[in-house]
């Protein structure tokens, strides 16, 4: 997971020769998850705003 962090479960199947599901339990085992966020880290609040308000006009 170190070498392809963004890598997904059934690539990383693909690559280990296991299955997707044998993935998810290593993966739960070794308790490596993370969430997503839901925003963007270079996202600008201020530019969103003003986008949002020329939609709803």
């Amino acid at each position: 997971m170190r070498n392809y962090p963004d890598s997904y479960s059934y690539e990383r199947a693909i690559r280990l020769g296991v299955s997707v599901s044998g993935i998810k339990h290593a993966k739960k085992r070794i308790e490596a998850t993370y969430k997503k966020t839901l925003n963007h880290p270079k996202e600008d609040p201020e530019k969103n705003l003003r986008f949002s308000k020329k939609l709803k006009n």
